[in-house]
């Protein structure tokens, strides 16, 4: 019997335009009923799912989410920490010195705080997406902070904006007179342009064309997975993945039913055990009515 189900948003729960359907809903609520946790497992920040999970009626002291990659796990109400990755203040320098010298841009995520050290439209539009505070400060004061869960090392051009108007529809009007860099290089972000120490001293995932997501060294979703059940004294055996892309791989390893969507990545179909439907295809509903339910 499965006691958990670890469901992976963009791609997985979430239709294309971001709505959960009613029958992942109603198999959601039907799992919950049946006493197995439902976790949202996530790159976004708690702020940003807190529609999400009072849509699923998830918001309880007994219900858990796993956010910001696998750096954060904590329940819904938000008064308890499972686990966090913070970085250390050595590793912030290392990544401010390579992004300064590629004249790349840094985002910094911290407690509901998306915080950059110069203005860039990514980190704005991230905070937007997530409902959370937005801020310019001084490096300095980033560093002395403890707390700082994920960084995005970005290649800031105009596909940011393109990004944010197919995925969340967003009105783009009022960043039309953000100037990019006029020294823009498309290459800095491709194959093996940056240093071989940045690739084995942090945990890196290439989101889009235009940033890599960066955690603490061995963090990742399925750090968040582990965490979660090791608390919840919950066996491999009895956890269930569901998830559609590269970064959900690590998840999907720490199942005892690893199920990819009719959408993902071929990488992601090679490692599950089943194939559910897509994700317009309420494929979460089938993958709960066929073993939970």
């Amino acid at each position: 019997m499965y006691k958990i189900v670890f469901i992976d948003m963009d791609g997985t729960l979430l239709k294309d335009d971001k709505s959960i359907s009613n029958e992942n809903k109603r198999a959601i609520k039907a799992a919950t009923e049946k006493d197995v946790k439902i976790v949202l497992c996530t790159g976004r920040p708690i702020d940003g799912i807190k529609h999400n999970l009072s849509d699923l009626n998830l918001i309880a002291n007994n219900q858990y989410s796993v956010t910001c990659t696998g750096a954060n796990v904590q329940n819904n109400t938000e008064d308890k920490i499972i686990f966090q990755s913070p970085f250390n203040s050595k590793d912030l320098e290392y990544l401010y010195n390579m992004a300064e010298d590629l004249n790349l841009d840094l985002c910094f995520y911290n407690d509901g705080t998306y915080s950059v050290y110069k203005n860039n439209l990514y980190g704005k539009l991230e905070s937007v997406a997530n409902n959370t505070k937005y801020e310019i400060t001084e490096f300095k004061n980033l560093i002395k902070r403890n707390n700082i869960l994920k960084v995005n090392l970005i290649n800031e051009n105009s596909d940011v904006l393109k990004h944010y108007v197919h995925h969340f529809g967003f009105d783009m009007s009022p960043y039309s007179d953000f100037k990019f860099r006029s020294t823009y290089d498309k290459n800095l972000l491709l194959g093996d342009s940056l240093p071989q120490h940045f690739y084995e001293n942090f945990s890196v995932l290439k989101t889009c064309t235009y940033t890599f997501e960066v955690l603490s060294k061995n963090t990742n979703k399925g750090t968040g997975v582990k965490k979660l059940c090791q608390y919840l004294d919950i066996p491999t055996k009895e956890v269930i993945c569901i998830g559609d892309s590269p970064n959900d791989l690590d998840m999907l390893k720490c199942a005892g039913l690893p199920v990819a969507m009719g959408n993902a990545s071929d990488e992601i179909k090679h490692t599950a055990d089943y194939v559910t439907l897509t994700n317009e295809e309420n494929g979460v509903a089938n993958v709960l009515e066929k073993f939970v339910l």
